[in-house]
């Protein structure tokens, strides 16, 4: 008969995996602070994902999420599970020096230096901190009797966890991802430069000033452009209805029946339905619009 097994003290278990699961980690970086050569998502693109360094990093952060979630659950078993297996990743990760230096975080560090610098110039106080298990990097700005804002700089959603412990930033840039309550995109810290100054009634130096108007006009420009692109699809959509509607008028009455009854019998049978619209096309040199046969 086997001995008892001793009792786990699920209380300071569920404890410590709470305080895990709360963390803003992202786990590839934590392992290249600490030395290891890794690349990034962008140097193994192309590899297949279930080979080599880039299924070794994907199955370290899928395990790592798992062993996240499972604390949400109440999982503490499958807790231990997940984060057991991405630290099994571990030695599967050590790979060759041809991709030292290189950082997928570069873009949240300079993006956290612009906005940090320029809210300096502004006379706005920045206490600045990174998270130490990532690349994200977090600004506290405060001036005079105006709340305290905070503004989260990442290439990763905020995990729950760390999101219900510290709350929501006023302000986030993504990289990578789009935030539900923040922007994305190049010079996105000139939008959260810009909201800061209205939330805090300073206003930038010329310079920036011209900046954030520049990247204004540009955003504008190619809104514009997508208007202009959907109008000119909408016209040419409007246009092509008018054709067949013309056409449709000029038939005889056969003829028109002929179609209609094509049209009907045809639906739900994809490869009919393609040869009927073909031989239309082919007839009248536009495609057929279904409802003006009804």
């Amino acid at each position: 008969m086997e001995p008892a097994k001793p009792p786990v003290d699920s209380s300071r278990l569920a404890q410590a995996l709470k305080y895990l699961g709360g963390l803003d980690i992202d786990p590839v970086n934590v392992l290249r602070r600490a030395g290891l050569n890794l690349p990034t998502a962008e140097q193994v693109a192309g590899v297949p994902n279930f080979v080599g360094p880039g299924a070794d990093i994907k199955g370290m952060m899928d395990d790592t999420r798992e062993g996240s979630a499972a604390v949400m659950r109440g999982d503490l078993l499958g807790a231990l599970g997940g984060y057991g297996s991405a630290a099994m990743a571990i030695p599967m990760m050590a790979l060759p020096g041809t991709v030292a230096g290189v950082k997928k975080g570069v873009g949240v560090v300079a993006d956290a230096d612009n906005l940090a610098d320029a809210l300096k110039r502004m006379g706005i106080r920045v206490e600045r901190k990174g998270s130490g298990l990532s690349d994200s990097q977090y600004l506290n700005v405060s001036h005079g009797e105006n709340p305290d804002l905070r503004v989260r700089i990442a290439d990763h959603q905020i995990p729950p966890t760390y999101e219900r412990s510290h709350g929501v930033p006023d302000f986030e840039i993504g990289h990578g991802y789009i935030p539900e309550t923040g922007v994305s995109g190049e010079n996105a810290w000139l939008d959260v430069l810009d909201g800061i100054s209205k939330r805090t009634g300073v206003t930038p130096p010329d310079d920036l000033a011209k900046l954030i108007a520049s990247d204004k006009a540009a955003y504008q420009a190619e809104v514009a452009a997508r208007a202009a692109q959907k109008q000119a699809a909408s016209n040419s959509s409007a246009q092509k209805r008018a054709n067949v509607s013309e056409l449709v008028s000029s038939m005889p009455a056969e003829e028109r029946e002929y179609w209609r009854q094509a049209i009907e019998s045809t639906a739900g049978r994809k490869s009919a339905r393609s040869r009927m619209v073909a031989a239309f096309t082919e007839k009248y040199g536009q495609q057929p619009v279904f409802d003006l046969f009804k």
